[in-house]
């Protein structure tokens, strides 16, 4: 882990980290993503659905080992053809 992670991070590792996941196929992502992070003790719930029904968002919580570890899941998380905002 680099430097720069280990002097600007407040936060605890290893921990549970939240993201929310606005998709456009909730049902897709949510095996998608249980899959890729099937070994980091991954949790999935829906949260929200837009007004006009077209986004929805996931909770996706998962067990982080540091914040590279985080902004590395972050990155597949966004990567994900149908997921519009990571937050």
């Amino acid at each position: 882990m680099s430097e720069q992670y280990q002097e600007n991070d407040l936060v605890t590792y290893p921990c549970r980290w939240l993201y929310k996941v606005i998709t456009v196929d909730p049902e897709r992502d949510g095996r998608r993503i249980g899959l890729l992070f099937q070994d980091c003790r991954c949790e999935i719930s829906p949260s929200h659905r837009s007004s006009s029904g077209r986004y929805t968002s996931l909770n996706v919580e998962i067990e982080v080992v540091n914040r590279l570890h985080r902004d590395t899941v972050y990155g597949i998380l966004r990567d994900l053809e149908t997921v519009k905002v990571v937050l």
